[in-house]
């Protein structure tokens, strides 16, 4: 069997220190399988993402593991988000994961309860850029027992419409079945990524394939790919890239591969 020939980035894993998972059953979810995974499947670089109270998750732990295998995985911290937050707790909490070594963020609409509305997600949007930090901001919006108030794909365009120049905000989901809708809402957000973690192996055989094809042809500068795993396998991630991307260009099917990836986060592809 031969190794795929694009190697991927992917931008959503979530090994932890413990190796258990959301349940807390132990499920081998450490980062040495997920580097052995990587290995398998010619995955090259992987964002690693802590989840608050999953896996023995603790700031400065976390980014000290992470940091000390691979240098082509990339720790995110959990942002601890809380609607009361003043913006000297914002900055001190930031200022925190920089000095920690965190190359990102993560905010969680469902496990934090935020309003996509929220004057404070804007505000941790503005402080993250200007420390030159990306953030993956989730946009699966189903879990309504985690939500403060329903929300919906639409709301991420009040929300991404004036962000400062130095912001990078990577769009977890691509806004799962609104695909194509929320990729409307960021065209005019160059630093702005459309992310088909999840969605690319969550959907398979449903109408959400040609749309995935579809970003894959025509905004293959706007899109990046991901697993998030556990959930699913990186050799689930790299079957359904490899069919999905399947007869469309090379040069596109790289963008989306890694390059995007690689600019958002200004790393070279070594």
């Amino acid at each position: 069997m031969t190794m795929p020939d694009i190697p991927l980035f992917d931008s959503l894993t979530h090994p932890t220190l413990d190796g258990t998972w959301i349940s807390g059953a132990p499920c081998n979810n450490t980062l040495v399988e997920l580097e052995t995974a990587m290995a398998a499947s010619n995955v090259r670089w992987a964002c690693a993402v802590g989840m608050k109270d999953i896996g023995g998750y603790a700031l400065e732990a976390y980014a000290d593991q992470i940091r000390s295998a691979s240098q082509k995985i990339f720790p995110v911290a959990y942002y601890d988000f809380n609607e009361s937050h003043t913006a000297r707790e914002i900055s001190r909490q930031l200022d925190e994961i920089v000095r920690c070594g965190y190359s990102a963020i993560k905010l969680h609409p469902g496990f934090s309860r935020i309003d996509i509305r929220s004057r404070s997600l804007r505000e941790v949007l503005n402080e993250a850029g200007s420390r030159g930090l990306p953030v993956l901001l989730c946009t699966f919006l189903y879990r309504q027992p985690y939500l403060a108030t329903p929300c919906s794909y639409l709301d991420f365009a009040p929300l991404l419409s004036d962000l400062p120049e130095n912001s990078r905000i990577i769009l977890l989901h691509g806004g799962d079945v609104n695909l194509l809708g929320l990729m409307e809402i960021i065209r005019p957000s160059p630093n702005v990524l459309l992310d088909l973690s999840f969605t690319l192996c969550r959907y398979e055989g449903s109408s959400v394939d040609l749309d995935i094809r579809y970003l894959f042809q025509n905004f293959d500068q706007r899109i990046c790919v991901g697993s998030d795993n556990p959930q699913f396998s990186l050799a689930q991630f790299r079957r359904r890239f490899d069919e999905l991307s399947a007869d469309i260009d090379l040069e596109k099917r790289k963008n989306a591969a890694h390059r995007n990836l690689l600019s958002i986060f200004s790393i070279d592809a070594i």
